[in-house]
């Protein structure tokens, strides 16, 4: 059977962007905004990978799952592991997008080496494939909580100027995190820039 798949004018100067992550992991943009910069740049092969974590792929394939044959207003056109479609921003450029992800693996015997493996293409993410991501990203909140816990007990040196709070109402821990699933020390970092206690202690720019 012929491929009916339709093709760019001219693949031999394609670009192609296939690592990028969105504030569902340790990005700083959701798709819309991805999508759009890519367009501006002309991309015509891109793939969102963001750290351990489906939440975007999720959505999409929700999304995509209640689309009909009669909608042709996006042009979106679903194939395994990704679609097909015209950006607003761009309508003549033809773009696939796959479903991707970023694995982090513990090499064995050495928990303090880690192996990012990049996942392109995947299918939609199985109960299996969710809870362990899950118990990933729970372990990774666990382990930033800690810190901040951590820096608020500490009273020497820079620490006895630095108090943090987790969760609850302002500016907390938690609420810099905000929807993504990969928190860091960076959003720590993060919160203490908001608050203002980097400049205090001489450490903003």
């Amino acid at each position: 059977m012929a491929d009916s798949t339709p093709t760019s004018s001219d693949e031999a100067t394609a670009k192609v962007a296939l690592h990028n992550h969105t504030f569902h992991s340790d990005g700083s943009e959701g798709v819309k905004d991805l999508i759009r910069h890519a367009a501006r740049d002309q991309v015509t092969y891109l793939a969102v990978t963001d750290h351990d974590s489906s939440q975007v792929w999720r959505k999409r394939f929700e999304r995509l799952s209640r689309l009909s044959p009669s909608v042709t207003l996006t042009r979106l056109q679903p194939f395994p592991g990704g679609y097909l479609f015209y950006p607003e921003e761009r309508p003549g450029l033809l773009m696939r997008m796959y479903f991707g992800i970023e694995f982090t693996v513990v090499v064995t015997n050495h928990p303090e080496e880690s192996v990012h493996i990049l996942g392109l293409g995947i299918d939609p993410p199985s109960p299996d494939h969710q809870i362990q991501l899950n118990r990933i990203a729970q372990a990774r909140f666990e382990r930033v909580k800690a810190v901040t816990e951590e820096i608020n007990r500490r009273d020497d040196g820079i620490y006895r100027r630095i108090q943090l709070t987790w969760d609850g109402p302002g500016i907390t821990v938690r609420s810099v995190i905000g929807p993504s699933m990969y928190p860091t020390r960076m959003h720590i970092a993060a919160t203490m820039d908001q608050l203002g206690i980097l400049h205090e202690l001489g450490y903003e720019g």
